[in-house]
């Protein structure tokens, strides 16, 4: 059985992602079309759906080099392809058409938000909303500028003004729900507004993710559901495996953690926290040969993972291996020097060795 202490040691692994996650959780763009009322005749050549070709958005500016549309896609694709100059003067010649246009705004701020420049970014998308009231691109992405540094508060205000513009917007209750979570630590009103977004797109892997975090901190029997949904649309996802992983190690189904980690470590080699519960696991079943061996395997996918130090220590320290531990807890320590364990270790070692000497 996993020791109580065993789930307080992984608790901080298990949210690591959750901002992150979460943490690092991007929806797909607005589908309403705030420029609609300033389209040109040309700029219904460019494709409506999907990443315009290159070529498509050339011939409609060689057609007519006033289309604004065409500029401002070709910036974006520019964007893409991490090639902010060319976006950045594409993006002037559309500025020379109209500068007010909420496009042009639009992708001036994300050209922005490419160069670290968070406060032109954040200028430009409030222009953007200044000229065009229902503007639901350029709130979105304010609002997650704001999310992102913290201003939650402004951030939720655009989230909701989005919702009131288009009940359908599964973005601007996904963020909904993280500031609710992170900011007013209201975990049940989070859930109601992650099942809306995932409601609205099923197959909203960030919010599906999310959920499952949140089922997990109170050992909620739905959370595998939500991770194996996410996983049915992103398949060779190591970090959602890990989780699902996480789930049933700390509900003391074991066999399905290891077949969860193994799967994770499987899809990424350098997966090192699914090997370092796997070496954990296998401590509590005194196996440890087998946990030394997953804990080595979490040291090479990243060499100053003090934990995985301690952890190989003390297999060695039960195998009778006391010098090779004791490496290992100094190592731990050179990585993290206030790690407290490797040193009590340490001096629990020194203790015994004066005691035989006697």
């Amino acid at each position: 059985m996993i020791t109580r202490i065993g789930y307080l040691i992984f608790t901080a692994i298990l949210f690591w992602q959750c901002s992150s996650s979460s943490s690092k959780a991007e929806g797909s763009e607005s589908t309403s079309n705030p420029i609609q009322k300033r389209e040109s005749s040309a700029s219904k050549k460019l494709p409506k759906s999907g990443i315009p070709r290159l070529d498509s958005i050339n011939e409609v500016i060689a057609q007519d080099a006033s289309n604004v549309n065409a500029w401002v896609e070709r910036a974006r694709f520019n964007l893409m392809r991490n090639q902010p100059q060319k976006a950045f003067l594409d993006l002037l010649k559309a500025q020379e058409i109209d500068s007010l246009a909420p496009q042009v705004l639009q992708v001036m701020g994300e050209y922005r938000m490419s160069l670290n420049q968070s406060r032109e970014a954040r200028d430009a998308w409030s222009k953007c909303i200044q000229f065009d009231a229902k503007n639901i691109s350029c709130r979105l992405s304010l609002g997650k500028l704001f999310y992102t540094v913290g201003n939650y508060e402004k951030g939720l205000d655009l989230f909701n003004e989005v919702i009131k513009i288009d009940a359908y917007q599964q973005e601007a209750f996904f963020y909904k729900a993280l500031i609710l979570r992170d900011f007013y630590k209201d975990s049940a009103k989070a859930k109601e507004f992650l099942q809306k977004a995932i409601e609205l797109k099923q197959d909203y892997v960030e919010a599906l993710d999310v959920m499952g975090v949140l089922m997990t901190q109170t050992n909620d029997t739905l959370a595998p559901y939500y991770y194996q949904r996410a996983l049915e649309y992103s398949p060779n996802n190591a970090d959602l495996y890990y989780k699902l992983g996480v789930y049933y190690m700390n509900s003391d189904q074991l066999n399905k953690a290891i077949e969860a980690y193994t799967q994770a470590t499987q899809i990424n080699p350098k997966h090192a926290d699914s090997f370092y519960n796997l070496g954990f696991m296998f401590i509590q079943l005194k196996d440890y040969q087998t946990a030394r061996d997953y804990f080595t395997k979490a040291i090479k996918a990243s060499d100053q993972n003090y934990k995985a130090l301690y952890g190989r220590g003390y297999a060695f320290e039960m195998l009778g291996d006391v010098i090779n531990a004791k490496k290992d807890y100094r190592a731990a320590l050179q990585a993290l020097p206030m790690y407290k364990p490797a040193g009590e270790a340490l001096s629990r070692i020194k203790r015994r060795e004066n005691q035989q000497a006697e």
